[in-house]
Parts: structure tokens; C-alpha cells; sequence
């Protein structure tokens, strides 16, 4: 087993938990911790799983990958500083993975993201600070440190070593900014911006960010198309489908996928053409939000 320190990432243990059966009691406790494991992430060529993982002990997090083939013992242990976690991590490549450095607010507290994103090897090597305010990383001799919050927006559908990465900087809280970002080399491409801050970006598997969607500084849920010229062109508010929601583009189609909420109540989960004709419900809920968890 390999042991390997990053900072600030570090290596976590998975516990197997014992199956309770149905007359079983859960214990109070049960009801004031988190789960052990958390958002589990499989390997482009489908051989690793990565976790985040929680010790009972309420302060101590970080990352585990496991092979496919043994779910027992973990190949790879990343262990973070006491009250920080993984608020978020991709796999770039078959054998690195990026994470968003989170922290927590004492045992069970809420999580939040501190801005900064980081990547590492599957065996613990390698590891990098790609975006913080902080003086590391390979290109920490050439590159000023970044004043801002930086996120893992997504990936490419076929792996080729990059993320796409949002930014907004802490000096122009009115503008979001995507990159294209190379796990390995830490370089960074510009691909769009939009000039409200916290927006997120719905990208084609061309790499083509096609959506901007988010809440503006009226606290209003905005969305933007990007146009023939490259600009952003708002969407209009449809009573009919409020919250539209943005997920992806159908494979191999120029269609997407979409979140409403029908006259503000419920969900649907749809497909449909980009300019919103077409549509074919896929799920809904008269009564609770439809997620495209899966997808």
C-alpha cells in the first residue's frame, strides 16, 4: 500500500461498514456523523474509484482510491489536514485526478470550498497546486498566485490528461471565467467569460462552452446561450419552465438535456433542441426537484 503526503492533500482510510438487517435499530449517532464514504468517482478506463472519505472521529478527511478489483483496502491513502475534505474531484486521466480543497466547520458542520484546486497521481505522486492564493506548485516561480476562487466545472468525455476550470476573481467579483486546464503541466487556456461572477458553464464534448447559468447580483436565476459571434445572448423567462437548468449535450446530437421546473412547481428532466422546441420529458415530479444525477 502506498502512503504518500501532498500538501494540503493527504491519504484516508475507507472502514467497511457491516450491513445492519431490517428489525436493526439505528443508534442516535448514527443521525449526528457523516457517511464514511462520499461522492465516488470511477476511472476513465474503469479499473480505480475514487472516494472521499470521513473518519468516525469527525475531524479527519481526504481521498482514497481503491482498484475495482479489491474494494477492501484502499491502494492509494490521501489524508488532508484535520477539518479539511475534498469538496470536489474529476479524474483528468486513467492515473491523475484534480481536487477542490474544501474545509469544514468542526465535526459535523457544513462543508465549503476554499477556491483552490489541486492534482496528484494515482499512487500519491506528483502532487500540484494548480489555483490559490498560496506560493506552490511547479509554476509557482513563474506564474503570480491567483486572487479568486477556482472550481472544477467538468472534463472532456474522453479523457486526455485536462479539466475545465471556473474562475472569479476576488478583484472582479462580476466575472466568471473558464480555462481549460492541463492536469500535468498545470497549464491554462482561456475559453470564455461572461461578466456576472459564480456562473457556471454548460461545455459540448467539442469543448465548446454552449450554457451560463446562475444567479446574478439581483439574486435572479439567469441563463445565457452563446451566439454566433461567440457573445452571450440572454434566455428569456418562460413561466412555463422557470429554473431552466442547462445539463449537457445528448451524445453524438446537436440536442441537450435540461432541468425546469413546470410553472414553478416540481421537476422535469428533458431533452430538446437548444432553443428549447422539442422537448421530450424524461422524468418528472409533481412535487420535488428532478436531478440528473448519473448522467
Amino acid at each position: 500500500m502506498t502512503y504518500r503526503l501532498a500538501r494540503p492533500l493527504l491519504a484516508a482510510l475507507c472502514l467497511a461498514a457491516g450491513g445492519a438487517s431490517a428489525a436493526d435499530l439505528l443508534p442516535t449517532s448514527d443521525f449526528a456523523r457523516r457517511a464514511p464514504i462520499t461522492d465516488p468517482a470511477l476511472s476513465p478506463d474503469g479499473l480505480h474509484v475514487s472516494v472521499a472519505y470521513h473518519d468516525p472521529d469527525g475531524k479527519t478527511h481526504g481521498l482514497a482510491i481503491f482498484a475495482v478489483t479489491d474494494m477492501h483496502t484502499p491502494i492509494t491513502l490521501i489524508r488532508m489536514p484535520p477539518y479539511e475534505l475534498p469538496a470536489s474531484s474529476a479524474w483528468t486521466s486513467n492515473t491523475r485526478l484534480v481536487v477542490a480543497r474544501g474545509k469544514v466547520d468542526g465535526s459535523i458542520g457544513s462543508a465549503y470550498a476554499t477556491g483552490e484546486v489541486m492534482a496528484v497521481d494515482i499512487d500519491g505522486k506528483n502532487p500540484d497546486y494548480l489555483y490559490g492564493p498560496e506560493a506552490y506548485g511547479r509554476r509557482s516561480a513563474t506564474r503570480a498566485t491567483d486572487q479568486g476562487w477556482g472550481e472544477i466545472e467538468g472534463r472532456p468525455p474522453q479523457s486526455n490528461g485536462h479539466f475545465y476550470m471556473r474562475t472569479t476573481g476576488w478583484g472582479d467579483l462580476n466575472r466568471s471565467t473558464l480555462y481549460d486546464v492541463d492536469a500535468k503541466s498545470s497549464s491554462r487556456r482561456q475559453m470564455t467569460d461572461i461578466g456576472i461572477g459564480g456562473m457556471s458553464f454548460m461545455i459540448d464534448p467539442a469543448g465548446v462552452p454552449r450554457f451560463s447559468y446562475g444567479t446574478n447580483d439581483k439574486q435572479e436565476w439567469v441563463v445565457f446561450r452563446r451566439d454566433a459571434n461567440g457573445g452571450w445572448a440572454k434566455v428569456a423567462a418562460d413561466r412555463e419552465h422557470q429554473w431552466f437548468h442547462p445539463v449537457a449535450q445528448v451524445a453524438g446530437s446537436t440536442r441537450m438535456y435540461a432541468r425546469y421546473s413546470p410553472g414553478g412547481i416540481g421537476g422535469e428532466f428533458v431533452e430538446q433542441d437548444e432553443d428549447g422546441g422539442n422537448r421530450r420529458v424524461i422524468a418528472k415530479d409533481d412535487f420535488s426537484d428532478v436531478t440528473s444525477g448519473g448522467l
